[in-house]
């Protein structure tokens, strides 16, 4: 067991990021979709949301690999 630690505060600080970049772009998609106009808040929202925590787990997890570790 001599593998990368697992560093939980460095996993939220990477979250955190990602979730914020998700926020951002799910924004983005929101906006540049073909049927924004039609979209309610709630499907806005929903699509922000999912967007901020797929980036935040993938931001997350990556954190974790240890490909930044020495």
């Amino acid at each position: 067991m001599n593998g990368p630690r697992f560093n939980s505060f460095k996993f939220w600080v990477h979250f955190v990021c990602g979730a914020l970049f998700g926020v951002f772009y799910g924004l983005r998609v929101w906006g540049r979709s073909s049927h924004a106009a039609q979209m309610s808040i709630s499907q806005g929202l929903l699509i922000m949301s999912a967007s901020s925590i797929v980036w935040g787990i993938i931001a997350g997890i990556a954190s974790t690999t240890g490909w930044d570790e020495p």
